[in-house]
């Protein structure tokens, strides 16, 4: 019989983790939204921010919150360059060439990674406590997590929806033509985009920090969980990528009770298949 205090934690914390799935998602989605680019490398930019938030703790001191704006920075400069100097080589061309493309960015950043720093596991040694209230408690780690994650996707969302640079990024999504004919600059919104969205992988790798083990090939699942929640939220579908990673780290969260923990990841592609059979275009549509 499960526990009611363990199924009430077990409930939260995959609500906690499902926010930080929808941060990366959120970047994975502004890329193919702007750019028609599906980033396979996607996860390996988070890992490059869970990488600069352990050096910065290791040698600095500096806790992963703090270290938070410098990792989106840098990644930001990343996606930037890599729009302006390689993304856009593939423009208007066929889909395969950007999935090769970012597929042998990510093999790159993972290997480059690997040489760096070696494949060893390593964790901040961060403890926030747990809140215990009745039959729940709950890591703090996790909380402080989503708190962060939920509130960068928000002022993400608003920059989208109210600022005059997002709502550039938002004409040329829909229609890159007119929005030229209109004055916009569409290799730059493209650029600023690719910065934005990769960026919000290095800070959604950085709040990962908190619970995950660092190590230069946890990019390539992370990578897949966003690609998940982005489908099963409708493709450009900002909100909808959201609420679909809720219920991805839920799933995933809950499947511990009836799978082995190795076969966690399996519960999503199993979600993601069935929900594609009866609607295609995601739970949302795109």
């Amino acid at each position: 019989m499960i526990h009611v205090e363990l199924l009430l934690t077990t409930i939260v914390q995959g609500i906690l983790v499902g926010g930080i799935y929808a941060l990366l998602a959120m970047g994975t989605n502004l890329i193919v939204g702007i750019m028609n680019i599906i980033n396979l490398s996607q996860g390996d930019f988070a890992m490059l921010g869970m990488f600069t938030a352990f050096w910065l703790f290791a040698l600095f001191g500096i806790t992963p919150l703090i270290s938070l704006p410098l990792a989106f920075l840098l990644t930001f400069i990343a996606g930037f360059l890599l729009t302006k100097f390689i993304f856009v080589r593939v423009f208007g061309l066929q889909p395969i060439y950007s999935v090769l493309l970012t597929y042998g960015l990510a093999l790159f950043v993972m290997n480059a990674a690997q040489a760096v720093w070696t494949g060893d596991y390593r964790r901040i040694d961060v403890s926030y406590g747990a809140l215990r209230y009745s039959f729940l408690s709950v890591n703090n780690n996790y909380l402080i997590a989503f708190i962060f994650a939920t509130v960068l996707s928000f002022v993400i969302y608003s920059f989208l929806t109210r600022t005059r640079l997002g709502k550039a990024i938002r004409a040329v999504s829909q229609d890159p033509d007119a929005a030229a004919s209109s004055g916009i600059n569409v290799r730059v919104i493209r650029a600023i985009t690719a910065g934005i969205g990769l960026g919000l992988a290095g800070a959604a790798g950085v709040l990962m920090t908190l619970i995950y083990f660092i190590y230069p090939y946890v990019g390539s699942t992370f990578t897949i969980k966003a690609i998940i929640v982005c489908v099963l939220g409708g493709l450009g579908n900002v909100m909808g990528a959201y609420f679909s990673a809720l219920i991805i780290g839920l799933a995933e969260s809950l499947s511990l009770f009836f799978v082995p923990y190795g076969l966690k990841d399996a519960v999503g592609f199993i979600i993601f298949i069935l929900i594609l059979l009866f609607r295609p275009k995601g739970l949302f549509g795109g």
